[in-house]
């Protein structure tokens, strides 16, 4: 029978496999780790990229002296791009834990499994935890009883061990959320999502994205990492809605004393009808006021512009004519916003009443036919893919990037995939490109300030949002 052998002395990964039932031996390297670690980090690898090269190194340099199945597996511990090493001594592990009090943290976990001195299987998983805003009292306490054992931890915290019944308890209460963390402690990580959930409790307040389809939205993470940022009383969640008579519907949600709501296609303007007051026709933010009443908003057009501003800060230099692909409550919203600032705006609909509709309710807007586009996309400043064409499971059409001048801005507003085939081909042409992140989560971010007047940190949510696209 070939042999499994785990290539690492660690305790943690030894009980994960006698956990399962496995037969297996140890044979831990004898490679210079902190050595390989200092030369990854000097050629500006990512920490995802380090935990990878680790776990192949193990593996292979007991793989190419004996037989077998060789496991090899790392772990880095990355907080706001900054990677955190096992502590040297006790202050040094009191820093870790005060530098991870009240934040989110990534536990990049890659394993390796070689054999005959070639590589024939890897994974890598990032799971995400949480650490409350613990108090000094509660800090002291916990290294007090922890001792040294938490110096073997990139974290210095335990969550599994012989000491389980007065450590791990401790180790536990430190987080928000630490389910999935005794397998991430051990170097073998389970799928998971952002591990960042909260304690509900009956004054918890609960905010929904509302839509169909919903399930592929990544609002839920973003929003949901914002809460545990600030350590608020709150939970997002997507709340699918099927349904002819959506406005009714959406009054009906009103009685279940939600605190806010983002509204998506196709209901953002039965959203706007069903507020009490609304900023427009089309509503794509919901905000439960104290005195019971309903208030609609719409960031989509205003984070559309804090996103370009982002990619192109020189856009109301060079934008004056605007290519709108599509005619929707999107493709409407980022109009508008827009309108102020350039001369036209010519909307490009596979159905022509509805950018007929759309053109006329603006001053700079325009029509151009659906079979025209060519010529469209060789006059725009700036062509904005508002349509949910190239999204996931949604065929594209072949885009006349041909014709655009090489000055012009593209931006799409899907973002599953993140490279849609819109913006493959704007690339291709080294035209200045906006994927949907961009609009999504500065659109959010005006959405949470509304619910909660806080301004969120949007460059923390864009790494999210990366890390949770396949």
């Amino acid at each position: 029978m070939t042999d499994l052998v785990l290539a690492s002395a660690s305790a943690s990964r030894r009980r994960v496999l006698e956990a399962v039932g496995l037969s297996f031996t140890i044979d831990p390297p004898r490679a210079d780790e902190e050595a390989a670690k200092a030369s990854l980090r000097a050629a500006g690898l990512k920490p995802r990229d380090q935990a990878d090269a680790l776990a192949e190194l193990k593996a292979l340099s007991i793989s190419r002296r004996r037989p077998g199945f060789i496991i090899g597996a790392d772990q880095m511990l990355a907080i706001e791009g900054e990677v955190l090493d096992k502590p040297k001594d006790m202050a040094e592990a009191r820093a870790h834990l005060m530098r991870l009090r009240g934040k989110t943290h990534e536990l990049l976990s890659a394993a390796v499994v070689a054999r005959d001195g070639a590589i024939i299987w890897r994974h890598i998983e990032t799971p995400r935890l949480t650490m409350r805003a613990f108090s000094d009292a509660f800090l002291d306490d916990y290294l007090e009883q922890a001792g040294e054992a938490v110096l073997s931890s990139v974290g210095a915290y335990q969550l599994e061990g012989p000491w389980r019944a007065i450590v791990c308890a401790r180790g536990w209460r430190l987080f928000l959320c630490a389910r999935h963390a005794a397998f991430a402690a051990s170097g073998f990580s389970p799928r998971t999502r952002d591990c960042c959930a909260m304690t509900i409790t009956g004054a918890t307040k609960v905010l929904a994205l509302i839509g169909d389809p919903v399930s592929h939205s990544l609002s839920p993470i973003m929003h949901n990492g914002w809460i545990a940022d600030y350590g608020l009383d709150a939970v997002y969640v997507a709340l699918p809605l099927q349904s002819d008579s959506a406005e009714s519907e959406i009054r009906a949600f009103c009685r279940f004393g939600l605190a806010g709501a983002n509204v998506t296609v196709p209901h953002k303007r039965e959203a706007a009808s069903a507020a009490d007051r609304s900023e427009g026709v089309v509503a794509n933010v919901l905000r439960w006021e104290k005195d019971g009443s309903v208030s609609g908003f719409n960031t989509d057009g205003l984070g559309f512009l804090d996103a370009l501003s982002e990619t192109a800060p020189d856009w109301k230099t060079r934008v004056r004519r605007v290519l709108m692909l599509g005619a929707g409550g999107a493709a409407s919203a980022i109009a508008e916003a827009l309108g102020p600032h350039v001369d036209t705006i010519h909307f490009a609909n596979r159905t022509q009443s509805r950018a007929d509709a759309a053109a006329d309710a603006l001053r700079a807007g325009r029509v151009l036919r659906w079979d025209d586009l060519e010529r469209g996309f060789g006059a725009a400043d700036l062509i904005v893919q508002a349509t949910t064409l190239g999204m996931s499971g949604s065929p594209s059409p072949n885009w006349p990037m041909h014709a655009a001048k090489p000055s012009a801005i593209c931006a799409d507003i899907v973002y599953k995939p993140l490279e849609t085939p819109f913006l493959a081909a704007a690339r291709a042409r080294n035209l200045v490109s906006m994927d949907g992140l961009g609009m999504l989560i500065h659109q959010g971010a005006r959405a949470f300030e509304l619910w909660f007047g806080v301004k969120p940190d949007v460059q923390k949510a864009r790494a999210r949002l990366i890390a949770a696209l396949p």
